[in-house]
Order: structure tokens, then C-alpha cells, then sequence
């Protein structure tokens, strides 16, 4: 059983998907489809780079590993646009619920990571936190959940085979 006040790994959603299902989408259906999923920021954002195509189906990416992650995918509880991923200061990327659905969060954290070439977009979304007293504690403890391997550790690491 984990310290309860240390917390620890709740859920990982990872999503991948062609950069091109995103940019037919917009073609076939216009703003609407845009309107549907993305927020205003997030399409403001998106259309400020040279590709938005990439940007959007990144965040497209994100918003499906973040309902993976939190267990619930999409239907009553959550809806594409009451997810956004949307930028800090610093550039990295950060998952927001809209005020109703953050209810789903209570004391825990979504981590984001997007990346993204010309065909595909990933994301990576991770849960973190603490469950509250009355619920099973089978989370991953943070301390020791990877170690980086090193060439002493394996002698064929990154080697040609």
C-alpha cells in the first residue's frame, strides 16, 4: 500500500493518428468540424504555424490520450471540446478541462507531451495524483518506476546487431 499524501501514477492514455485524417476532416466539413472539436485558442494557435494541420491533429491526439488516461473516453461525461491542450508560456504543452468536467480531476494532474511529424501526430497523457481514502490503491509509485539504461547495464545498448 502507497503513502497516500505521495501519489502516484492513475492512468496513461496514448494516442497516434495520421496528420492527414485531421487535414480531410477540415476539408469535408469545414469550420464545423473545427467548431466540433478544437477550442477558439486552440485553432487560433494552431493556424499560427506553418502546417496547422500537424498542430490540430497533435492536440486531436492529445484530447484522446487525456480521456484514456482519465479512464472515461468520450460520450455523457467528457466531449472533445471539453478537453484542451493548449500552450504555456514556455511552449510546452498543457491539458485543461473546462470548469464542469474538472470535477473529474480533484487534487490530480494530467502531463502532456505531443509531438509530431508531415504524416502522424502522438500524444502521451499521464494521471497523476492521489485517490481519495475510499477507493483501491493499486497505483505505480513514482520513485523507481524507470531507471535509464547504461552501456555498464547492457553491453549491447544502442549497438548494430
Amino acid at each position: 500500500m502507497m503513502d497516500k499524501q505521495r501519489g502516484g501514477i492513475l492512468g496513461v492514455g496514448v494516442d497516434l493518428i495520421e496528420v492527414n485524417r485531421i487535414r480531410k476532416a477540415h476539408r469535408r466539413w469545414g469550420d464545423q468540424f473545427l467548431r466540433r472539436i478544437f477550442t477558439e485558442e486552440e485553432v487560433r494557435h494552431c493556424f499560427s504555424r506553418i502546417d496547422p494541420y500537424q498542430s490540430l491533429a497533435a492536440r486531436f491526439a492529445g484530447k484522446e490520450a487525456a480521456a484514456k488516461a482519465l479512464s472515461s473516453g468520450f460520450g455523457a461525461q467528457l466531449s472533445f471540446r471539453s478537453i484542451a491542450i493548449v500552450s504555456k508560456k514556455n511552449g510546452a504543452p498543457q491539458v485543461i478541462l473546462e470548469e464542469t468536467k474538472s470535477v473529474l480531476l480533484l487534487g490530480k494532474k494530467l502531463l502532456v507531451s505531443l509531438s509530431h511529424t508531415a504524416k502522424f501526430a502522438l500524444a502521451q497523457v499521464v494521471l497523476c495524483g492521489s485517490l481519495p481514502s475510499d477507493q483501491t490503491d493499486d497505483r505505480i509509485p513514482m520513485e523507481g518506476v524507470s531507471q535509464p539504461l547504461t552501456n555498464s547495464d547492457n553491453p549491447n545498448f544502442l549497438t548494430k546487431n
